[in-house]
């Protein structure tokens, strides 16, 4: 029987999925990251485990253009269930991208609260049964052909008898059929004719869009720019190509004439094109692809006149072709058989020209002219469907060339269409109005030098005279121009831009197109990172510093040369986690992950800083260093990454110890008279007040006091040298928290008169920790709420839990701390330096103790303040005992 009480964890559920028989996978965030993936989905993807961990298309490249990425987002985001059946998908698997077909499901994860949590990802293949179902319903044709054809066969021996006396009037029919085909024929060219030219200027527009172009350079034909359309033609990225020969890009060029094509217009300076040629590309994964394409190389010339780059522009043509072939190929087929029909007529004409018998010739006539008449009707009907297929694409031509002025209008770069050897601007959209500073009333049907006075002095009217007149196009990169702005005033700006000249369907220039996109921002922002990482690289190379760059994602770590060296790698080694973890000195390596695990919790602020130990694999030297850092956290609070930086510390550590030592030493030797000192004067005090000396008992009282203050001094030095030699004990017990701050602030009451400290409402909390060290950190925060505020001010203390953890703040209404000074005043020996301080004694040790305390615990010291309104310090430690209600 099942207990329904039983709860299954996350890791259960997951090892039941992996059992699973049905292939399933699960993506717990809107990019798609891969949580989880049994085995049969990964033989459907052709992976193996590494996947995990990875977004959808790292794991599966093959996917990007394929819409699945874009469903299973549009499920994160709405929450519904996508399902689709006998869907077909591209896929690698053994080394060639197959198509396979799937049922499949994409559904939403969801919390209470309605918010997408994961994607479950369930499929099955099916490509099986629809291959069978396809090729059952190709044999079921066959079979329906076989037998219509047996059917013709049969009526055309029942109506071939006694043909031969029929032959003149068929022959004469035929030569009037002939002739009113001839007549349709050129009908049907005319249309095609107009049909074409429509198509030519559809073309013509299409071909002035940024669409499928690229710009090679000098005879090596390096790629210099490649637009999105030609990169999915090319099947590359374009950190794949940008840059490299395109022999180099695509080895199997080399003996293809088109690479010398494109050299000869860089030779002759004369445009090339070709209607329809054959290329031959490799894929990504090195297999070769036959595609068709209309190719025209254009070159560009130099101010100087000189050629150095073309423009190449490609429009893939591969299906086109391919339905061409195999249209070629069926009428090829059907001619064949219209010939082996034209024979078999033959047989049996010789055979029915034993037949001569007047009432079967007519019968046979008559049934010839009805076939003819039949025949007439099909014609005419064909006629009619192909003057409605006329009239498609007519009416599909007038779609497109709205659809492309509506793509010019709403591209996200600028774009305007100047017409005429005055350049008047016949369209601008948005986004180069918005470049231009101007708005569309401002400058439509006006010439542009008109429209656009602040260009004067400045090349651009120039270079569209000359596109206009040569026909040439004219492109430029990062180009700095003078841009007006809404104020009337001039602002500089940077642009890519393209003017290219618009031609007619006799090849006449008509008007310029403008692309422009402004890349100001970009630049700016370029030349300021890049001054930025020379500054920080000259810096960390002077401070002769260690970085590194920790992934808690994937559990990548990397740093540079002098890190590695460090931890006995070469400059060319890579840098295993393990490797580094097991080189830090044992006694530190539980600190350092504890240390590491703060950085990466979002509440805790995302701050790493921490010294320890490296022993070199190699030699076993020590190396002590210093380690700060910053995670990154993204909108979910998750971390993503975690950079920083290691000093080596290992001789200014020495010099600190020394220093310790010899602070210690003294402060030990110190000690033992100033205890006696002490006596000294108590047993003197009590004599004056016992003989009523009123000046000498308080003179003894006020040095008494002082003698205090060395003494707590004193052992403070002890306290600092015994903590970072490592002598320092913790002694932990179980105690009541509110108990010990109410204790203290009795003690604090009978020897300050000058402030009162209000304890608010605290019920009992027990802790396990150092109840003396716990009290020393709160007598510090209240001496130093005491020595930091005006008199007469209130001083509030509040004890409560928080989260789990015991929470004590102490909260007073001094001079303030400014910013500059809260993140140091947790460092040893660090005291603020400000007009209110110059007369308050200290050595800046006692903040310094209080967070050593408070870490070693596993708590958090913090500060809160603001310049003029007061400051509050106050600590957490982890709670052993629920809070008593």
């Amino acid at each position: 029987m099942i207990d329904p009480t039983v709860n299954f964890s996350d890791k259960m559920l997951l090892d039941v999925l992996a059992q699973s028989n049905e292939a399933t996978a699960i993506y717990n965030s809107e990019s798609l990251h891969i949580r989880f993936v049994n085995d049969a989905m990964l033989k459907i993807w052709g992976k193996d485990k590494s996947v995990t961990g990875k977004t959808f298309e790292q794991a599966i490249p093959e996917i990007v253009g394929q819409p699945f990425t874009a469903l299973l987002k549009e499920v994160w985001r709405s929450g519904n269930t996508y399902i689709a059946q006998k869907t077909p998908a591209n896929l690698v698997v053994g080394g060639s991208l197959q198509t396979f077909y799937f049922d499949f499901e994409y559904r939403a994860i969801k919390n209470e609260r309605g918010e997408t949590l994961c994607i479950l990802h369930s499929a099955t293949d099916v490509t099986q049964q629809v291959v069978s179902k396809e090729a059952l319903a190709h044999a079921r044709v066959q079979q329906e052909a076989l037998e219509n054809e047996q059917a013709l066969n049969e009526e055309l021996a029942a109506a071939n008898k006694d043909l031969t006396t029929a032959n003149d009037a068929m022959h004469h029919a035929q030569r009037g059929l002939q002739e009113f085909n001839e007549e349709l024929e050129e009908r049907v060219m005319l249309r095609t004719r107009a049909a074409e030219a429509a198509k030519y200027r559809l073309e013509a527009m299409v071909m002035n869009t940024p669409i499928a172009m690229t710009i090679l350079r000098s005879k090596a034909l390096i790629v210099e720019i490649a637009n999105q359309p030609m990169l999915d033609v090319w099947r590359r990225t374009a950190d794949q190509v940008i840059g490299r020969g395109l022999v180099e890009i695509f080895p199997e060029l080399k003996d293809q004439p088109n690479p010398e094509r494109m050299r000869g217009v860089l030779d002759s300076g004369k445009r090339f094109s070709l209607p329809e040629t054959e290329v031959i590309l490799g894929t990504v994964n090195g297999e070769l692809k036959k595609h068709y394409a209309r190719f025209s190389y254009d070159p560009i010339f130099e101010a100087d006149g000189s050629i150095n780059s073309i423009l190449v522009t490609v429009i893939n043509i591969t299906d086109e072709v391919t339905n061409r072939q195999k249209l070629e190929a069926s009428r090829a087929e059907l001619l064949e058989n219209s010939e082996k029909l034209t024979l078999l007529n033959d047989e049996l004409s010789a055979l029915n020209e034993e037949h001569q018998s007047t009432n079967e010739e007519l019968n046979a006539l008559n049934e010839e002219y009805q076939v003819i008449n039949d025949n007439l009707l099909s014609t005419n009907e064909s006629l009619e469907l192909i003057q409605t297929q006329l009239q498609t694409s007519n009416n599909k031509l007038i779609e497109n060339e709205y659809r492309t002025r509506s793509i010019l209008e709403q591209a996200p770069v600028g774009l305007c269409v100047l017409r005429g050897p005055e350049h008047i601007i016949e369209i601008a959209n948005e986004s180069i109005l918005k470049i231009w500073g101007r708005a569309e009333v401002e400058v439509l049907g006006k010439p542009h030098h008109i429209a656009r006075p602040e260009l004067n002095g400045q090349p651009v009217y120039q270079w569209l005279d000359d596109v206009f007149a040569t026909g040439v196009t004219k492109a430029n990169n990062e180009f700095r121009v003078m841009l007006y702005t809404d104020g009337g005033k001039l602002r500089e700006a940077y642009v890519n831009s393209i003017y290219h000249p618009l031609k007619n369907a006799q090849n006449e220039i008509t008007g310029v197109l403008v692309i422009l996109e402004e890349i100001t921002e970009r630049i700016i922002t370029s030349q300021e990172n890049r001054k930025t990482e020379d500054m920080l690289n000259l810096a960390i190379q002077a401070g002769e510093l260690g970085t590194f760059y920790y992934d808690p994602v994937t559990n990548l770590f990397s740093g540079n040369d002098l890190l590695k060296s460090w931890f006995g790698l070469q400059p060319g080694d890579t840098i295993d986690l393990s490797y580094v973890t097991g080189a830090i000195a044992e006694t530190d390596r539980d600190r350092v992950s504890r240390a590491t695990q703060q950085a990466l919790n979002f509440e805790m602020g995302g701050n790493y800083e921490i010294d320890y130990t490296i022993i070199h694999p190699a030699t076993k030297e020590p190396r002590i260093v210093r380690a700060k850092g910053k995670a990154t956290f993204n909108q979910q609070g998750e971390a993503i990454s975690m950079n920083g930086t290691l000093q080596d510390i290992t001789e200014s550590k020495q010099d600190e110890q020394r220093k310790n030592d010899f602070i210690g030493m003294v402060s030990h030797e110190l000690k033992t008279p100033l205890t006696s000192l002490g006596g000294y004067v108590q047993i003197l005090q009590a004599r004056a007040e016992k003989n009523q000396d009123a000046f000498t008992s308080g003179a003894l009282t006020k040095a008494n006091n002082q003698v205090k203050k060395m003494t707590t001094m004193i052992n403070g030095f002890l306290n600092l040298s015994r903590l970072e030699s490592g002598k320092i004990h913790l002694d932990k017990q179980r105690f009541k928290l509110d108990e010990l701050v109410k204790d203290i602030i009795d003690e604090m009451a009978l020897i300050t008169a000058s402030h009162t400290i209000i304890l608010l409402p605290c019920n009992p909390i027990t802790i396990y920790a150092d109840m003396d060290k716990i009290g020393n950190v709160i007598s510090n925060l209240l001496s130093n709420a005491i020595k930091y505020s005006p008199n007469n001010f209130n001083i509030e203390v509040q004890c409560k839990v928080k989260e789990n953890h015991a929470l004590l703040s102490v909260k007073d209404n001094g001079f303030g701390i400014a910013d500059k000074d809260i993140e140091h005043l947790f460092d040893r020996y660090y005291r603020v330096e400000s007009n209110h301080t110059q007369t308050i004694s200290g050595f800046g040790i006692g903040l310094y103790l209080s967070a050593e305390i408070i870490e070693r615990h596993d708590g958090r010291i913090w500060v809160e303040s603001e310049p003029g309104k007061g400051s509050t310090f106050g600590f957490t430690l982890p709670l052993t005992e629920p809070l008593s209600v």
